[in-house]
């Protein structure tokens, strides 16, 4: 946590006066009983503010102190969305004072107080809003941001987004298929398709490689490229056929090879 002072701004007053309006009070200091010292946005900024802007902060056990105060500034003034776990508690200032013997005993000496919410932070954390294993936080926050920026977009723009979102949250939560993945394994024209480590492949002869994600029973999007999809035509256990469907709607049906 930040020591208390009238110097020079910290790293989360600058970051959060971004989105704030000028001189908003945003946190007070409470220091060994000392009268509080209130601190906030800052008055002008040179890059220009960012008030408004989609806003989406990771969080997790390992957040704390000063990286908890700027979790705190935009849970509190419903600035964006916290996306992970809750963080650490961590909200007092401490130092450490000499004991007998060589030791060292640390204590709170100052504690701060949000002026979103009138309260710390301290054993109890910041919860998110969207609640995702830290692992994953980083693509949870990326599909829900897709499909914020789909619902205000039209036209072309409105199925990539939709089509970006669908695939990275398919990665995140695997599709069942109608088949087990080696049943669509084979040649269809020229175009192959293989197993490798547990996801399908896609190559042209001679061409790259593609790794293919279900979003369907038996359908599948090429991860780097969520608008190219391939379908398969399955009868029993088996795939039959393939249709190539591009990008810019152009589609290539090829039976399977014998």
């Amino acid at each position: 946590m930040r020591k208390n002072g009238g110097g020079s701004p910290d790293a989360v007053q600058y970051m959060i006066s971004h989105f704030l309006q000028p001189n908003t009070p945003i946190v007070t200091f409470y220091m060994r009983g000392q009268k509080g010292d209130t601190w906030k946005s800052l008055g002008s900024l040179p890059a220009g503010s960012l008030a408004g802007k989609p806003l989406y902060v990771l969080t997790g056990g390992r957040s704390a102190s000063a990286a908890e105060e700027f979790i705190g500034h935009v849970n509190g003034f419903k600035l964006g969305e916290l996306v992970g776990e809750n963080t650490a508690g961590a909200g007092y200032r401490n130092e450490f004072f000499p004991v007998a013997g060589g030791y060292v005993i640390s204590v709170s000496v100052g504690r701060a107080v949000l002026a979103s919410t009138g309260k710390d932070w301290e054993k109890v954390g910041i919860a998110p809003t969207i609640k995702a294993s830290q692992d994953n936080a980083l693509e949870v926050a990326q599909v829900n941001a897709l499909r914020k920026l789909a619902a205000k977009a039209a036209g072309p723009d409105k199925t990539m987004l939709e089509g970006s979102a669908q695939v990275l949250e398919a990665q995140l939560t695997p599709v069942s298929t109608a088949l087990p993945l080696p049943q669509y394994v084979g040649v269809y024209g020229v175009r192959h398709i293989t197993n490798d480590d547990g996801a399908l492949i896609f190559q042209r002869e001679g061409g790259p490689k593609g790794k293919l994600v279900a979003v369907g029973p038996n359908e599948f999007a090429f991860a780097e490229d969520p608008m190219q999809r391939v379908k398969f035509k399955v009868a029993g256990n088996n795939a039959t056929e393939l249709e190539l469907i591009r990008g810019d709607g152009s589609r290539v049906v090829a039976a399977r090879n014998p």
